[in-house]
């Protein structure tokens, strides 16, 4: 997942108020052979980007002080991130139950009006219909405080608040989670291809190729995995959305 910015780019998951854990891997891409120099407070780190035009840094910043800091990655071009923080980062991820948002839980109003708290940070990765992996994602990190906190996954918010009032260091949540979605759209095809019910192609195939993140029905009432559509077979009148 990148944001692209000249020739160095960086993970979406790194851009402003980010929150790093101890042991870092920082990724990006630049140009090929490209030297891309990395600092944090005083850590400092450089790599040289594949013939693929991919980077990686390693360190540790377990003896680092929390924050914040101002990050900077360096090339031909360079990019600033200010307001990041070390810390805890935990994933946050299910269907409707993780994705149910802190404003329409109980006390909510109570509870954002005093959530304000800038080492406790979430990313929300945009739902994206896709069939393969994504390297991008439209996001950003937001800190919590009276404006952005109602947007916070509920239990990601309550479980980040807790471990950083209890570990004393910052929380990032990462939030990606899709409500009311069938087993099979997160099933690879080739997982699938073995089972007779799932193997054959169906008109709805095509809904999948725009959408693949709705919920759809074969004739028999199973739900559609991602299916090839070269093979296609008229059955729309007999399938169900």
């Amino acid at each position: 997942m990148t944001l692209r910015t000249a020739h160095i780019s960086l993970c979406t998951l790194l851009l402003q108020s980010h929150a790093l854990h101890a042991d870092v891997r920082l990724l990006g891409k630049a140009d090929a052979g490209e030297h891309v120099s990395f600092t944090i407070g005083a850590k400092a780190a450089e790599a040289d980007a594949d013939n693929t035009g991919r980077w990686q840094v390693k360190f540790n910043l377990k003896d680092s002080t929390s924050g914040p800091f101002e990050m900077t990655v360096e090339g031909r071009n360079r990019v600033v991130i200010r307001d990041a923080v070390i810390g805890e980062v935990w994933l946050a991820s299910g269907q409707s139950n993780m994705e149910l948002p802190l404003r329409v839980t109980a006390d909510a109003d109570a509870e954002i009006a005093n959530s304000a708290n800038p080492q406790l940070r979430q990313i929300a990765v945009r739902k994206t219909g896709v069939n393969q992996p994504m390297e991008e994602c439209d996001s950003q990190w937001t800190v919590a405080g009276p404006e952005a906190s109602g947007e916070f996954t509920a239990i990601g918010y309550y479980f980040g608040k807790e471990l950083q009032q209890s570990r004393h260091m910052p929380a990032g949540i990462i939030h990606a989670s899709n409500g009311g979605t069938f087993i099979e759209h997160w099933t690879p095809a080739v997982a699938l291809n073995p089972i007779e019910e799932f193997r054959a192609p169906v008109a709805v195939s095509y809904a999948w190729a725009d959408n693949p993140t709705c919920n759809l029905s074969n004739a028999a009432g199973i739900p559609a995995p991602p299916f090839r559509t070269d093979d296609f077979r008229t059955t729309t009148a007999n399938s169900r959305y």
